[in-house]
């Protein structure tokens, strides 16, 4: 506002900063004069001034404050936050770095953030870099930093691309979690050694029960103890069969079905007497459960052990076919089936039947599945069991 008064001359400016009036300049005369237009507009131009001044004044106390509160906030954050150039050389650090490696910042920042690296980490740390400038970003890369009683900590990094030739980082310090980790490890690793070191001993234990049933058989005058200890030492050998593969296969909790059924059902064929017997063995690779294996192994035996001992009276040209597969259902099939004489109507409906039958049934039973019969060329025996959640590997057939 510009005031003239003749007989007090005084003139007023207002002072304004962001459109906000800050105060009034204002001059007067000590006697009656007329300002003239030069001079108030040089009172506009000092009031512009001094409003310019005070903003960038007030400016350079908010840059300080926001400074010092972003100052606080690098030195309290338990992180090691660092800034470095792209040529190897670290330009500012927080407090972290001192309380994790020991060494002081004008150490750190007086030599090449190299010297301090891992001789195995130097490489891939230079080509993490190398990402960052070329607008990558850095996420969970892992180097080791030498502390000053010259053992190494992990460090695990975050960063931004490359701003201009700075790099703006922060790293926190895994060695514990690594450590930990690598007990996990240990002890799994000393668990898989006793599982197969179990599993060795189980097969080992179960080939001397088959031995000595198969000498105790060889020994017998009986004709029908010697069948019944060779049945048995079958059946203790399919067992033997599966803790075979669990101890050779990486997973110890399940086996793969093709890998032991054709053992089960060669080693029925070779105790066979049937003459020009043809064995076809069609298993695809369906992963069972360790203890489900143990069943079908079982199953497989003695369905084999029937089809050989009762199914070829009077056959010219015995077949026997067997064949596993999965489903979209999730079911492990396994189907024999043969080309001899057939099942009576009581077996066919369950009734009868010897103890290898009530095995069969058994076993079915207690992993839920279910068991068919029925007289189609021959016998065919088709038994479905269900597979645990992640189990089944092949589907559909």
């Amino acid at each position: 506002m510009l005031v003239a008064n003749l007989t007090l001359a005084v003139l007023d400016v207002p002072v304004v900063r962001s459109e906000q009036l800050v105060g009034v300049l204002c001059l007067d005369a000590p006697e009656v004069h007329a300002w003239t237009d030069d001079e108030r507009e040089t009172l506009r131009e000092v009031s512009r001034y001094l409003s310019l001044a005070l903003t960038t004044e007030t400016v350079r106390h908010d840059l300080e404050e926001r400074t010092r509160e972003w100052e606080m906030l690098f030195e309290l954050i338990p992180d090691m936050l660092c800034v470095a150039s792209t040529d190897g050389w670290f330009l500012k650090l927080n407090r972290s770095w001192e309380r994790v490696l020991g060494h002081r910042r004008e150490e750190l920042l007086a030599s090449p953030y190299a010297d301090y690296l891992h001789p195995d980490d130097v490489t891939t740390t230079r080509q993490e870099v190398e990402r960052q400038s070329a607008g990558q970003d850095t996420v969970n890369f892992v180097n080791r930093y030498r502390t000053v009683d010259g053992t190494y900590r992990w460090l695990e990094w975050w960063a931004t691309p490359v701003i201009g030739d700075r790099l703006y980082a922060a790293a926190r310090d895994i060695t514990e979690r690594r450590e930990q980790e690598q007990r996990i490890r240990s002890l799994l690793s000393e668990r898989e050694l006793i599982v197969r070191e179990a599993h060795h001993r189980i097969k080992n234990d179960l080939n001397i029960v088959q031995s000595m049933l198969s000498l105790q058989a060889r020994q017998n005058r009986s004709k029908s103890a010697r069948e019944s200890l060779s049945v048995a030492g079958r059946r203790v050998g399919a067992i033997a069969r599966v803790y075979e593969k669990l101890q050779r296969t990486s997973d110890m909790e399940v086996v793969d079905a093709a890998a032991f059924v054709p053992s089960v059902v060669s080693d029925v064929q070779s105790s066979s007497n049937v003459r020009g017997l043809r064995v076809s063995v069609d298993v695809e690779p369906v992963r069972l459960p360790s203890r489900l294996a143990v069943a079908v192994g079982i199953v497989t035996n003695e369905l084999v052990t029937n089809a050989v001992k009762y199914a070829f009276v009077g056959v010219g040209e015995p077949t026997l076919r067997i064949t596993g597969w999965s489903d979209a259902d999730g079911r492990f099939h396994l189907r024999v089936a043969d080309n001899g004489v057939g099942l009576s109507a009581d077996l066919l409906n369950g009734k009868g039947g010897g103890f290898g039958m009530a095995v069969v049934d058994a076993l079915v039973s207690q992993h839920a599945g279910a068991i068919h019969r029925e007289n189609d060329g021959g016998t065919v025996v088709r038994v479905s069991v269900p597979l645990k959640a992640g189990d089944r590997t092949v589907a559909g057939r």
